[in-house]
């Protein structure tokens, strides 16, 4: 038994003893790939360097840490080498070991041989650019005028080009010019043609109202009796009247009763009084309609969503455009072409329904979007609020804003939304719109107001603010009219 024990104990140590040689070899192979990885990956470091003859300098520094490298590779392999058992292992080793070196000392003998070709280079460079710069002086001033002959033709070509750019917009302006001279004449055409068919149908409707006043004349004619005689009995004697004292009522005879006596006739109407009245409608009516094509048109501005503006472009469509169309089709028709933006979005779904509905929609959806009190009142109060503060030099600016103020002011009469703009906080804010010295004068104005009738409105400071605003403006006494005048020769 104790025999068996040591043969069993001699058996499990050279177990131990197989693994422990096994872990070394395969520290030692990790090792030597490790070492030919960091060579290969050296070797694409100082290939991609190799591109360019001035990192002639890296290079030579790569070579060095490349053959250390090498080296350490070949210090790992015999290493791993020697520690191998098995002969057919050794041989594969060996021979994929002297392949990596092969290969690597191609890679070397390359190396230096582009290293060589580098520093040739470099030197003829070197001399070539000492054969350049001992010529430099010899032609400086050959390019000193080369270089003035360039900035010359450079202006030139500037001023050829600015020539050309001016041309092309002279163009474009003649031919808007042109464009806009043929529309002033189309449309001249167009009303002369208008005027001669309005004065044709004057003549005609002049020649058929004096017909119809003949042919009434003609069957008020034939209604009258003809003054003739009418015929008498001759075998009776003549009628001789004889006086007598009783007085009889004679019964008046009626407009309306025909009459066949002789005495008995119906005042014929006035025929040319009827037509010198009829004429002078019809002349008035062609003057005025002639009037009013001669005076300038009206264009419809185009409504692009803001509500302050929603009131004068109605007014503008009802007075210029619906009555001239001839239904519901042609108003929806040009109300979406006068809109633009959100505006023209929201109605588009109305032109999908019929006419008259979708002309309805399309109004009153506008009026509910544009046309609602909070809404235009809410619009002007945040563009008042949000106006930029004016400028002390500012008198064109500080006019524009006393009109708004003054739109606001008349947009309050039917807007109950605004009546806001009385209350402190927001005086306060157009006060401070205001340059400094308007508003220390206000602030004195206020006070007086306030004295006077207990405190101040909107209306007050748009009154003080448009008052300052024309004294600014003033094309006599204002600061820039002086300045204007003695700036003069």
């Amino acid at each position: 038994m104790q025999e068996s024990s040591e043969v069993a104990g001699s058996i499990v140590s050279e177990d131990c003893l197989d693994e422990v040689i096994q872990e070394q070899i395969k520290t030692l192979k990790n090792a030597q790939t490790a070492a030919l990885s960091a060579v290969t990956k050296r070797r694409n470091e100082i290939f991609r360097l190799m591109d360019n003859c001035d990192n002639l300098h890296l290079v030579k520094s790569e070579v060095i840490i490349l053959c250390k490298l090498r080296d350490k590779y070949d210090e790992s392999f015999q290493q791993y080498e020697k520690h191998l058992t098995d002969s057919s292992e050794r041989n594969t080793v060996n021979k994929r070991h002297s392949e990596n070196t092969a290969s690597i000392d191609r890679f070397i003998t390359e190396m230096n041989n582009w290293v060589k070709e580098s520093e040739l280079q470099l030197t003829a460079d070197l001399d070539r650019k000492s054969l350049c710069s001992s010529s430099t002086t010899r032609t400086k001033s050959s390019r000193t005028s080369v270089r003035s002959a360039r900035l010359k033709e450079k202006a030139r070509l500037a001023e050829l080009m600015a020539q050309h750019a001016m041309r092309e917009k002279t163009k474009v302006m003649e031919e808007q010019e042109l464009r806009l001279k043929q529309e002033r004449e189309e449309q001249e055409f167009r009303l002369r043609k208008k005027k001669e068919q309005l004065e044709l149908e004057t003549k005609i409707a002049m020649s058929q109202a004096r017909e119809r006043v003949y042919a009434e004349a003609d069957n008020i004619s034939d209604i009258v009796p003809k003054d003739t005689p009418s015929p008498l009995n001759p075998n009776v004697d003549p009628f001789q009247p004889q006086p007598s004292d009783i007085t009889v009522d004679t019964p008046q005879l009626k407009a309306n009763v025909p009459c066949s006596s002789s005495h008995c006739r119906f005042p014929e109407p006035n025929l040319d009084m009827q037509l010198q009245s009829q004429q002078e409608m019809f002349l008035k009516t062609q003057q005025h309609m002639t009037a009013a094509m001669l005076l300038p048109s009206i264009e419809v501005p185009k409504f692009k969503g803001d509500p302050i503006e929603f009131a004068t472009f109605m007014m503008a469509f009802d007075a210029r455009i619906a009555p001239n169309a001839s239904g519901d089709a042609d108003k929806l028709y040009y109300l979406d072409q006068q809109l633009e933006g959100e505006a023209k979005d929201l109605i588009g779904g109305c032109l999908y329904m019929s006419s008259s509905e979708g002309y309805t929609s399309a109004r009153s959806l506008l009026s509910q979007e544009y046309g609602d009190p909070y809404k235009v009142s809410m619009a002007y109060i945040k563009k008042l609020i949000s106006w930029s503060a004016l400028k002390h030099e500012d008198p064109h600016g500080l006019y524009t804003f006393a009109l708004f103020l003054i739109k606001c002011r008349h947009a309050m009469t039917n807007l109950s939304h605004m009546e806001v703009l009385n209350h402190l906080p927001n005086l306060q804010a157009v006060v401070k719109k205001l340059p400094t010295y308007l508003q220390n004068k206000w602030c004195s104005l206020a006070g007086h107001l306030r004295e006077e009738k207990g405190g101040v409105d909107f209306a007050d400071l748009v009154e003080f603010v448009y008052r300052k605003a024309k004294a600014a403006n003033d094309p006599t006494f204002s600061k820039f009219a002086l300045q204007n005048n003695y700036s003069k020769p």
